[in-house]
């Protein structure tokens, strides 16, 4: 059972695995840095961190209650950060909030690293909570593929302890799931991997 965390903790790599299901991701992309102690090798941002503060993580908020590295609110564009700048993005539980969560993904696209991977977490749309009035967008399987014109590594429909079983079958058949009475059992969340392919270069 995960203990709770505290608000303005700090996050190990071991937390991260843990706290976002992110041992999936290739090693060389994430991981790669775990055996070497504190030396990061990859520029990473948590967007939109809240009380998740990762160390060795750029941590954006925009409340200034929050710890954080940089404070900015994300429906103001462009982002504070340079073309190209980070290898991995985490954004979890962000989009939902955001007024133009398409044009937030084209800005963190701009941001990401070419082969940079993001990773994104979102409501399922028959989760209650995916209808709190803080919220301005609801995801299912098939929406989220288009929230980006990055390449779709994976995605998963994630459920609640209570129904784990039913990760397997749900995400051999998502579309299935979500267009059948079987929604009625409610999913927690959705996480997806997207990489940036790097530009082709044009020879004459």
């Amino acid at each position: 059972m995960m203990r709770e965390l505290k608000k303005g903790e700090l996050l190990t790599v071991s937390d991260i695995n843990r706290y976002f299901n992110l041992g999936a991701l290739p090693p060389d992309y994430v991981f790669a840095f775990e055996h070497r102690g504190e030396e990061w090798m990859m520029k990473k941002l948590n967007l939109g961190c809240n009380y998740k503060y990762i160390k060795g993580f750029v941590n954006l908020d925009y409340d200034k209650k929050t710890k954080a590295d940089i404070y900015h609110n994300l429906n103001r564009f462009p982002y504070p950060f340079k073309d190209n700048e980070f290898d991995y993005i985490l954004a979890s539980h962000i989009l939902e909030h955001l007024d133009n969560p398409i044009k937030a993904s084209k800005e963190i696209t701009r941001i990401l690293k070419p082969n940079g991977v993001l990773y994104l977490v979102v409501p399922h749309f028959t989760n209650p909570m995916a209808y709190a009035p803080v919220h301005r967008t609801y995801f299912s399987y098939s929406s989220i593929g288009h929230i980006s014109n990055l390449h779709k590594i994976r995605s998963k429909i994630v459920f609640t302890t209570s129904f784990k079983f039913l990760e397997p079958i749900v995400n051999m058949f998502p579309t299935f799931y979500e267009n059948s009475p079987l929604r009625i059992i409610q999913a927690k969340e959705i996480k997806v991997e997207f990489r940036k392919e790097p530009q082709k270069s044009r020879h004459k």
